[in-house]
């Protein structure tokens, strides 16, 4: 188990494409996250375990709080843009402009963030190709915390 004091630095991201919910959980569990943060525009999964009523049980049951922020993930245009073209590069960028009209919601993490570990949650697997990078580094830069992607 972690001490406090390495926790201290950091916060996690991670992806559930190719998990199971009991691996999720077993993840979270292992790093000791308080706090998952979703980061799904639409907090819905057609993967069984991963919509928002199931996943808030499941975690509840396992003392880990649950919270939807809808307004930093990926807007639908963008991702219809990103389908579309298959431009990642440009997707992201076009995405970290979405995410400055946003910055409150992470100025309001990192006081959700003092003294607990958070871990921002979406589908995509690689975190390099997904709009939980932009995130983890904004998040960085306001937090003074260390993004640890799982």
């Amino acid at each position: 188990m972690r001490n406090k004091r390495e926790n201290d630095h950091r916060f996690y991201t991670i992806g559930y494409e190719g998990k199971t919910p009991q691996l999720l959980l077993e993840i979270l569990k292992q790093r000791n996250v308080s706090v998952l943060v979703d980061i799904r525009q639409n907090p819905w999964s057609r993967i069984p375990g991963f919509s928002k009523g199931a996943l808030l049980e499941l975690l509840r049951q396992n003392e880990i709080e649950y919270t939807h922020e809808g307004a930093l993930g990926t807007p639908q245009l963008i991702r219809e843009d990103y389908r579309r073209t298959g431009n990642v590069k440009s997707a992201l960028s076009i995405y970290n402009q979405h995410l400055k009209k946003h910055l409150d919601r992470l100025k309001g993490l990192k006081n959700v963030a003092d003294g607990r570990l958070l871990c921002f949650l979406c589908m995509e697997s690689d975190w390099s190709i997904c709009h939980r990078s932009v995130v983890a580094r904004e998040f960085e830069r306001i937090s003074k915390l260390r993004a640890v992607h799982l």
